[in-house]
């Protein structure tokens, strides 16, 4: 499935099955095929942040909540 939000495009699988992995592999297949709307959506991926610390935060935070409701 495509989700378009916020001017950005994003690649959903609902269920974890064949069909709907080959759906959305078909689907970035055919945007490849549209060179301008391709190196759009690939120039604003590469100004994401996506380092392993932001995630490392995130779980780190989630951890402690997770600490703190077990000690409640």
């Amino acid at each position: 499935m495509l989700v378009f939000r916020g001017g950005r495009v994003y690649f959903a699988i609902d269920n974890a099955d064949p069909a709907q992995l080959h759906s959305v592999l078909g689907h970035i297949v055919s945007l490849f095929g549209w060179r301008e709307n391709w190196n759009m959506m690939v120039r604003n991926a590469m100004r994401g942040d996506f380092a392993w610390h932001k995630s490392a935060e995130a779980y780190i935070k989630l951890f402690n909540i997770a600490i703190q409701r077990r000690q409640l």
